[in-house]
């Protein structure tokens, strides 16, 4: 019944935009000024376009262009659905690789920091705000809060989902907390307290065993899904720690290798966080802020960064680079390289003034 729902709703959407597009002649005018929103490129980051197109019944022309993206992520079972969580306009997703955007009703207002979609159930999707996390069994038309913290100073920063038991859900705070729930959020428990603001979770899809956690301070790993964990802190000692830490990704061409961005600038992992290594940018160690990293999840040779002013790209592991114009003004803290047509990126952006300030 879901998935027929989803498709009906897929199709209302795309004839909303059928119609908002040939009735105005066959293109979208948006405003040039504005420069907020979603990019996306075709052409592996050599040009982008605007993907924040809004259609409408009445057929006048709305957009995504002045949100803040807060997270942005891809359905794990169709790349053309994407759900982008802002600031301060809620939650928006699309069907159809950013063509178009639908914004999500019946959710509370609050900042959106994250989202995650069930990889065996795209009709369920778990949003986190504030200190709380709700889900949606119907594709996003109705909501039910399945966790409330008491603790209303402590917001939720990371929500994962384990790819091969999607019952057994992860939930970090900025106060240390990992709780998880092995019922589809229907209840909770501690799985462990860190001393430090968790600022990332990342479970690999490869073995759902392997869990890592990011505070300000420490790299943690754990090997058996959170019942015991590893200080990995020590193997980052000469690229300065997690000192300006922003973001962490999986290179997903390998079984257990990371990417990770921090003051010092990007640096790779290929045994699981025991050792690292620097790539060889085109800028001196410590003198740039990278904002943002992807890695094509076919070839781990291929890899993005962007920073305020442009994009990078490499074909070759980091030996080489070209360097491509940023298409806006604003902070390009979100990458995606689409899984199932690695030409195509997209990028989610945000007013900031510095990553040690915090995006949000």
């Amino acid at each position: 019944m879901f998935k027929k729902n989803r498709l009906s709703a897929g199709i209302l959407f795309f004839l909303l935009g059928f119609i908002l597009v040939f009735s105005l002649g066959g293109c979208i005018q948006i405003k040039t000024n504005i420069d907020g929103g979603i990019y996306k490129s075709f052409d592996r980051a050599d040009s982008w376009k605007k993907a924040i197109a809004v259609p409408t019944i009445d057929q006048t022309i709305k957009t995504i262009g002045n949100v803040q993206a807060t997270t942005l992520i891809f359905d794990p079972q169709d790349s053309q659905t994407l759900y982008l969580g802002t600031k301060q306009n809620g939650l928006f997703y699309t069907y159809n690789g950013g063509n178009y955007w639908q914004s999500v009703s019946n959710l509370p207002a609050g900042l959106i920091r994250a989202v995650s979609v069930d990889p065996k159930d795209k009709a369920k999707v778990y949003v986190a705000i504030g200190n709380s996390i709700y889900t949606s069994n119907d594709c996003c038309r109705g909501w039910k809060k399945i966790y409330f913290d008491s603790q209303p100073s402590s917001t939720i920063t990371s929500l994962m989902i384990d790819n091969y038991n999607p019952a057994q859900i992860y939930a970090a705070f900025s106060d240390g907390r990992l709780l998880l729930s092995t019922n589809y959020g229907q209840s909770w428990s501690m799985l462990h307290a860190f001393d430090k603001t968790i600022k990332q979770l990342l479970i690999n899809p490869h073995d759902t065993r392997l869990i890592y956690v990011f505070t300000s301070t420490k790299l943690y790993k754990s090997s058996d899904m959170g019942q015991s964990w590893d200080d990995l802190t020590a193997g980052l000692e000469s690229y300065g720690k997690l000192k300006g830490f922003s973001q962490a990704i999986f290179s997903l061409a390998q079984p257990d290798a990371l990417v990770l961005i921090n003051q010092y600038g990007l640096i790779k992992s290929s045994d699981g966080g025991k050792t690292w290594e620097n790539y060889q940018l085109v800028s001196q160690p410590n003198q740039i802020t990278i904002y943002s990293v992807a890695v094509n999840p076919h070839n781990s040779n291929e890899i993005y960064y962007a920073t305020n002013r442009a994009i990078y790209r490499t074909r070759d592991g980091g030996i080489h680079w070209v360097s491509k114009s940023l298409p806006t003004s604003q902070a390009p803290v979100f990458f995606l390289v689409d899984p199932d047509n690695t030409n195509q990126l997209y990028l989610g952006v945000i007013k900031v003034k510095a990553p040690s300030s915090g995006y949000f």
